[in-house]
């Protein structure tokens, strides 16, 4: 299962802990796009556009509402209501020239969560040789194209973006990336050098490896050594069944060289006992463990990786749901932070990856 499948099918859980709260939810997150066709960013009710902004809602609603159209134009109006200015402000970005990969990462979750656009079959090979601009020479990703070292946050966005465009990359890079930003704790620093971990890093580090593992399991259980897909998905966004065995057979062979999957396992334990120590009084999660206040973001991130990797979240359950609800806005949002007074796109997210990740299945 690809990383947008994962998020999607965590975020699809959500309405569970929402309840009567979910409409409200839908309506905000519809409701931040604007007349060019992108959603607000963040700070004030007329804010411009914003393409991060837009993955963001997107992908919520995507994850809400599920895919409801066999066509980009239908899911686009499915979703948001305004098909056309969205579609418009999608293509007034072309091939991403420009873009740094956040945002390039950005337009590419875009067009996967309603489908890429059959009048341009070519865009997804020219979105990929974008991606690849990025590389460092060592093979990992890096947010500018021409300056600054890999992290761990790049190498998660760039994995994502690849996987929507059904050509994942080499993982060992990736991997050798991941080794080198170990701390000593068994965490993870967004880069190599640094001694303190932080929590995304870690949880991104843990997701990236918990995909590793998922897909080499995939390999072995169907045999697959297919080359992984030169093409890229036209129209309807490309379905986790069919990236993952071009990913499995893409990882399997270049796995060992990186490390085995043994030491992904131990890996993935390691980031799961850290990430569960971090858990504070309020029921949230830090940024870092020298930071005072929990935050969304951290949160969010945290609870996907716990959830993804398998742990037990029982435990953490009830401080989560707190920390949430405090968060909670009437307009049918979620703030950062305890002392934000603003809501967005983003931290909904966030919070509906939180609420889809503490999920009780047994409870159904």
């Amino acid at each position: 299962m690809s990383l947008r499948a994962q998020l999607l099918r965590t975020i699809a859980t959500a309405p569970s802990e929402l309840s009567d709260a979910t409409p409200r939810v839908v309506a905000y997150l519809r409701g931040q796009f604007t007349p060019t066709g992108g959603a607000r960013g963040r700070g004030r009710p007329n804010a411009p556009a914003d393409l991060y902004y837009t993955a963001f809602a997107l992908q919520a609603l995507c994850g809400l509402l599920g895919p409801t159209a066999p066509d980009g134009v239908g899911q686009a109006a499915a979703l948001t209501g305004g098909p056309e200015s969205l579609l418009g402000y999608l293509r007034s970005f072309q091939d991403g020239d420009g873009l740094d990969l956040v945002h390039l990462s950005s337009l590419i979750r875009c067009w996967a969560c309603i489908g890429f656009p059959e009048d341009d079959p070519d865009l997804p090979a020219r979105l990929r040789e974008r991606v690849e601009h990025f590389r460092t020479a060592d093979g990992a990703f890096r947010r500018e194209r021409d300056a600054g070292e890999a992290t761990v946050y790049d190498c998660f966005l760039a994995q994502g973006a690849m996987e929507d465009l059904a050509c994942p990359p080499d993982p060992a890079p990736i991997l050798a990336l991941l080794e080198s930003a170990r701390t000593a704790d068994g965490a993870y620093a967004n880069a190599p050098g640094l001694a303190v971990a932080g929590t995304a890093a870690t949880a991104a580090a843990v997701a990236l490896l918990c995909d590793v593992r998922d897909s080499c399991e995939a390999a072995g259980a169907t045999g697959s050594r297919n080359p992984s897909s030169n093409g890229a998905p036209t129209g309807s966004a490309a379905d986790s069944a069919a990236v993952a065995p071009a990913l499995a057979s893409a990882l399997a062979p270049a796995l060992a060289p990186a490390l085995d999957s043994g030491t992904v396992a131990q890996r993935i334990d390691a980031g799961v006992r850290w990430l569960r120590e971090r858990q504070d009084a309020s029921g949230g999660w830090c940024a870092h463990p020298l930071l005072p206040a929990a935050d969304l973001l951290s949160t969010g991130t945290a609870l996907f990786a716990l959830r993804w990797a398998g742990a037990d979240l029982g435990a953490c359950r009830e401080g989560a749901l707190d920390f949430l609800d405090a968060l909670w806005d009437r307009r049918g949002a979620f703030r950062g932070h305890l002392a934000d007074d603003d809501v967005d796109c983003e931290y909904t997210f966030y919070a509906l990856l939180a609420l889809g990740a503490l999920h009780d299945e047994r409870a159904e």
